[in-house]
């Protein structure tokens, strides 16, 4: 697969959030990422949350923001499914819902070299010491790639539940 994005003349990004009660953070989160220069579109995917999730994303006024609600829990590998099917940009997002703190920096430095075609796939290293020290981050939920790679990964694996990012990592 050729995922190389350099050459495209725009690197407007799709995100895809998966939220399951995440009133506590979601908010903070979102106020975090809605303006950011790259993120062309964020599809949130309430996965069937029980407390004031819903709420809270329908309380913002971005028409950066597209709401999917899921009916039942289905776990975060359904909620990254169903965002993927609405996504319209090659470049993709996926953060969790409980990243409060993300800056406008760090995204610029996870899609930098994705958007170079340096790297298919980049993780944020956000862990403990002993994890950044081998550079790994097994449930990291912060990654970049392209759709591509992610409809092909899906197609392969077939994650259920909550099972993405350790399946991922062995793709």
């Amino acid at each position: 697969i050729n995922t190389s994005l350099s050459h495209m003349p725009s690197h407007k990004i799709s995100c895809i959030i998966s939220a399951y009660n995440e009133e506590s953070n979601l908010e903070a989160t979102l106020n975090s990422i809605i303006n950011h220069p790259l993120l062309e579109e964020i599809v949130v995917v309430n996965d069937a949350s029980t407390d004031q999730t819903l709420n809270i994303l329908q309380s913002f006024n971005s028409k950066r923001l597209n709401i999917i609600s899921h009916h039942y829990n289905l776990g975060k590998s359904a909620a990254i499914k169903s965002g993927l099917k609405q996504v319209k940009n090659k470049l993709v997002l996926l953060l969790d819902a409980d990243i409060p703190n993300i800056t406008e920096a760090n995204i610029n430095s996870l899609t930098k070299p994705i958007i170079n075609g340096k790297f298919d796939v980049a993780i944020a290293l956000i862990g403990d010491r002993l994890q950044r020290l081998f550079k790994i981050d097994i449930l990291s939920g912060i990654r970049c790639t392209t759709k591509d790679i992610l409809v092909n990964f899906i197609d392969l694996y077939q994650p259920e539940g909550y099972e993405f990012e350790v399946l991922f990592n062995k793709y």
